[in-house]
């Protein structure tokens, strides 16, 4: 299934493409759709086929490079391997870009939106409230042709069972409830602060009225 990616992140693709960077165009599909870079390279290579661009090497710029290093001549900066290093750098960088604006876990399916959401006991279950509307919200904006999004809300606490033992967090017990939200063209149409501070509420209510939504004593959040 192929991601879906905003109309005005396509364009900017697009552009990179056109302007014969397509490295910025990987970091950007890759960021946008959660996809890793391997798959993010196979598309941009096919929308440069389809834009009748020239394929670009998808490498960083090396403006500045002195010509020895450019070269890759005999004990050079290729030759030592620091290249691989700075490159995996860059890679990871662009990963953990990608989790905080588009978030990775975001999946969808049809015409749903599926993400997880940890439930911090520390915190209090409004904090957890408004954290639910952020999340509903950004994945309403990246993906809009999406009519719902499910939250899956998770303890973040830890659990034994009747022994004592500590229970595993891949176990279901730790899987309090599903908020679904389906009126996403009202709130594709919210800024982002002011939908968070504004309807947090309905959220914040449904984690209270879930399994082990009584324990969230942290303070109020601003």
């Amino acid at each position: 299934m192929n991601p879906i990616i905003p109309d005005e992140k396509l364009s900017e693709i697009k552009a990179y493409i056109r302007l014969g960077n397509s490295w910025e165009a990987i970091k950007l599909y890759s960021e946008c759709s959660g996809v890793d870079l391997a798959t993010s390279k196979a598309a941009i290579e096919k929308l440069e086929i389809e834009l009748g661009a020239s394929p670009q090497s998808a490498t960083p710029n090396l403006q500045g490079v002195p010509p020895l290093v450019a070269e890759g001549k005999k004990g050079s900066f290729w030759d030592s391997g620091l290249y691989k290093v700075i490159f995996w750098t860059i890679v990871i960088s662009v990963i953990v870009v990608s989790c905080n604006k588009c978030g990775s876990s975001t999946q969808i399916d049809g015409n749903t939106a599926k993400l997880n959401i940890k439930a911090d006991n520390s915190s209090s279950a409004s904090c957890v409230g408004q954290k639910i509307a952020d999340a509903i919200w950004r994945a309403a904006k990246a993906h809009p042709k999406v009519t719902t999004v499910e939250v899956t809300v998770k303890y973040g606490g830890s659990l034994v069972d009747e022994y004592g033992k500590s229970i595993p967090r891949s176990s279901e017990l730790y899987i309090m409830g599903t908020i679904v939200e389906n009126d996403l063209d009202t709130i594709r149409q919210y800024e982002e602060q002011m939908f968070k501070l504004m309807h947090h509420l309905p959220y914040t209510l449904q984690v209270r009225s879930m399994p082990r939504g009584d324990t969230f004593s942290g303070q109020e959040c601003d």
